[in-house]
């Protein structure tokens, strides 16, 4: 009797260190950016080799551009990790526009505000760009002249940002 007791204590302990449970659904609005030690010590490992790193020396706040961005790529993220502080942002740049506060039209009725210094409006128009994508409808960059130019329309582009966002998440622990 003790050593089938002693069997299903076994496993059950086994059973429930193996439990591959998924952590809590990731949200839209409920941004993370706490990226912890051991994310980004196996961001840097396995997936850094992929990224062209760029170190701002005033901030020495670390961007990772993915090096696969074709060099015509208008519109594309960007992981930023802020070392220091342990946090990661998923941030977006244009090469036509750089890093200013951009408009990107959605539909005739929505549109997205970026500004990279407001790290919660990135984060919740990557997630809304990622249902975009994901829908396969069109989106487009608003210029200063009015003109709107689409991003993510080839599927090259599309794989950069899910590559990215994929990436990102893991980095934040929530992927």
């Amino acid at each position: 009797m003790k050593k089938l007791l002693y069997l299903f204590a076994l496993c059950f302990t086994t059973f429930y260190a193996c439990n591959n449970l998924p952590d809590e659904a990731v949200q839209e609005n409920d941004p993370v950016f706490h990226a912890a030690e051991p994310s980004r010590i196996y961001f840097q490992n396995t997936r850094s080799h992929h990224y062209q790193l760029i170190t701002q020396q005033a901030t020495k706040i670390d961007h990772y551009y993915l090096k696969t961005i074709a060099a015509d790529q208008l519109f594309y993220p960007v992981i930023a990790n802020n070392w220091l502080a342990e946090e990661a942002y998923m941030l977006f740049e244009s090469k036509v526009l750089g890093k200013a506060p951009m408009e990107i039209k959605l539909s005739a009725s929505e549109t997205l505000k970026l500004d990279n210094a407001n790290r919660k409006s990135q984060y919740e128009a990557a997630f809304r760009l990622a249902k975009v994508i994901s829908s396969g409808e069109s989106a487009c960059v608003q210029t200063e002249n009015g003109a709107c130019l689409p991003i993510f329309a080839s599927e090259q582009e599309r794989t950069v940002f899910k590559t990215v966002m994929r990436d990102y998440l893991k980095l934040v622990e929530r992927f």
